[in-house]
Formats: C-alpha cells, sequence, structure tokens
C-alpha cells in the first residue's frame, strides 16, 4: 500500500484579525516586486527579503509555494526563483 502525500497550503489572508501587513498577500507582494528587476536563488532572495523587509523563513517558504502553486514563478536553468509572466 502507497501512501500519497498531499500538502495543504494555508493562506493567511487579510480581514478583522490579520491586517494587509500581516497576511501572506504582503509577502507575496514583496516576492514578486524583487523578482521584478532580476532572478535570484531562493537563498539569496530570503537573505535579501530578510534584511530589507524583516521577513521570517516560514513566511517565505509559505509565499514561495503558493506563488509556485499558482503558477506565478519558476525555477529557471541556473536554479534561480523567477516571474513567469
Amino acid at each position: 500500500m502507497y501512501l500519497k502525500y498531499q500538502k495543504v497550503i494555508k493562506v493567511k489572508l487579510p480581514n478583522k484579525i490579520y491586517s494587509f501587513s500581516e497576511s501572506d498577500m504582503m509577502r507575496i507582494y514583496q516576492i514578486k516586486q524583487f523578482l521584478k528587476s532580476n532572478s535570484y536563488s531562493p537563498k539569496t532572495l530570503f537573505y535579501l527579503l530578510h534584511r530589507e523587509k524583516g521577513i521570517e523563513l516560514v513566511s517565505f517558504l509559505q509565499a514561495l509555494d503558493e506563488l509556485y502553486a499558482l503558477g506565478e514563478i519558476r525555477l529557471n536553468e541556473g536554479n534561480e526563483v523567477e516571474l513567469c509572466c
């Protein structure tokens, strides 16, 4: 018997409890702003976002998962994250 692994992504959307700056939408926006100008390795992208925006690793990885699931980002041949469109 084989077990099938499925990852469930829980998105923290802005509402009465979470402001926009606390939501995943803000992390997604910040990542997309960095990727508009250049493509980066995941490690470099995290370092830049952590240093300039204070993003934490768990929030960063969740936002990358969400962007990938939506088809907004991909890894290129050089293993760098880039925008698809």
